[in-house]
């Protein structure tokens, strides 16, 4: 009976350290090469499973996916990288400073052909008080079937013949943009000082599966706005002021009925107030599954 005890004590420590994982979560930063040149960056998170995930940090989309494991402060692991016809096998491992509260990850094809390295700190580690939204079966049932966004213009107006561009999809991977809600190339003038409504209109490889309010739950929303001065009277220097984004979701299902608790969502998004003063620039905005914005992300350093 006592060495029964003291396996499961054992094993109990054992599940608590794993739980602890302290390098879960989202890591962002800089890569290059050994020498430090060819400066770009980078993101990939640690989840819990002991996934890795290489992103493109832009509109966070998964580029690669692989394994990692842990030993104190030390972080090893390795992902398939797919280039047309060839796939390489990536290793990395690297250290954690406590110090500097980075982590530094040497990269190669093997353990003697390194190509670079990554410095990265820690951007966003997973809530212990917020568990997975609880997803049912009836949530497979009810799809984003209207959105609307609404978009208050500051003092500075978009010019007629700008496009706007706004895609509203499940926050999968990037393909998911084509059959989500899609709105392409408006090109109205959007006054300053005023509010402009639009219904966000079906993407045209639009598909019910691919709306659920069973992924929208398990994996979030984007909310992309692109604007691109090119087609306006002053391509190069034109600018529009964003101050406000308004969204409202519409989860009906197969006869019309609105989901009861989700059915009809009015979210604000803070912190989307932006100056789109370059040629072109994009705003992704990000709801957990909660429906909660996130910190929202910004291309081409808009501002």
């Amino acid at each position: 009976m006592k060495k029964l005890l003291i396996t499961i004590s054992c094993l109990l420590a054992c599940l608590a350290i794993k739980a602890q994982n302290p390098f879960v979560g989202i890591w962002e930063g800089v890569q290059t090469n050994m020498q430090g040149y060819y400066p770009a960056d980078m993101q990939f998170e640690l989840k819990a499973n002991n996934e890795f995930l290489l992103k493109d940090k832009a509109t966070n989309a998964v580029k690669y996916r692989g394994n990692y494991t842990v030993l104190g402060n030390a972080v090893s692991g390795k992902y398939l990288e797919i280039n047309g016809s060839t796939t390489s096998t990536i290793t990395f491992a690297g250290t954690f400073d406590a110090a500097t509260k980075k982590l530094t990850c040497t990269y190669g094809y093997d353990t003697s052909t390194r190509l670079g390295k990554w410095t990265v700190s820690q951007k966003s580690a997973p809530s212990a008080t917020s568990p997975p939204p609880y997803i049912t079966f009836e949530d497979s049932k009810y799809y984003l079937q209207v959105a609307k966004v609404t978009l208050g213009t500051g003092n500075d107006n978009k010019d007629k013949g700008a496009p706007l561009t706004i895609k509203i999809f499940p926050r999968i991977d990037q393909t998911y943009q084509f059959g989500g809600l899609w709105l392409d190339d408006y090109t109205n003038e959007l006054k300053k000082w005023e509010w402009w409504t639009v219904d966000v209109p079906r993407a045209p490889n639009y598909t019910e599966a691919r709306n659920t309010l069973a992924l929208y739950k398990k994996y979030g929303l984007v909310l992309e706005i692109l604007y691109s001065s090119f087609g306006g009277p002053f391509p190069l220097t034109d600018a529009w002021k964003l101050d406000k984004v308004l969204l409202d979701l519409r989860f009906i299902n197969y006869i019309g009925q609105w989901h009861p608790q989700l059915g009809n969502l009015h979210i604000e998004i803070p912190g989307s107030g932006l100056v789109f003063n370059k040629k072109t620039c994009v705003l992704w905005i990000y709801l957990d599954g909660y429906f909660k914005p996130l910190p929202p992300k910004i291309e081409n350093n808009c501002n």
